[in-house]
């Protein structure tokens, strides 16, 4: 493989990224951001993280001509609700985000197993039970929010460069 390989993580205090070289495996560099995208306790604007990363990934494209692959992490237990074209339809709803202790002894009762408020699936039942959930629409965490918008407002510009290219298995 040749040119450079970008790894980004969508944390939710920053987001950080790093660039190594595709061959020799080098990093090249190593940053972060501030992620200043709450809007809310425990609750943040998945399209602003989304600006965040197209900025960070055009600034990195302009220094390291030949992006051959990306990688991305992300938080693991927020949700954020998206539509079936993969377009948010809610905010995020970070690990931090707080719901009912009564609901989460509720999941734990029926499971067998603990829940905590912060967990995804805890966010989500608190939000089907406020009927803040639009019909159709999909739970998915912020990463995945991320290829969805990125193959079009990313790859197809740029494939015609034949500079970058993302796929996500």
């Amino acid at each position: 493989m040749t040119g450079y390989v970008l790894g980004l993580d969508v944390g939710t205090t920053t987001i950080s990224w790093t660039v190594l070289d595709a061959a020799s495996l080098e990093q090249m560099e190593a940053c972060n951001r501030a992620n200043d995208s709450s809007v809310g306790d425990g609750i943040q604007n998945p399209d602003r993280i989304l600006d965040i990363c197209l900025e960070i990934t055009d600034d990195v494209k302009k220094r390291f001509k030949c992006i051959s692959a990306v990688g991305i992490t992300g938080q693991m237990h927020g949700i954020v609700l998206t539509d079936e074209k993969g377009n948010s339809v809610s905010p995020l709803y970070t690990w931090q985000y707080k719901t009912s202790p009564v609901l989460c002894s509720e999941i734990s009762s029926l499971s067998g197993y603990k829940a905590y408020s912060g967990y995804g699936v805890v966010t989500l039942l608190s939000l089907v039970k406020q009927n803040k959930v639009p019909e159709g629409a999909v739970s998915v965490i912020i990463k995945d929010v991320l290829p969805e918008d990125w193959t079009d407002e990313v790859v197809k510009k740029d494939l015609a460069e034949r500079e970058f290219i993302y796929k996500m298995p």
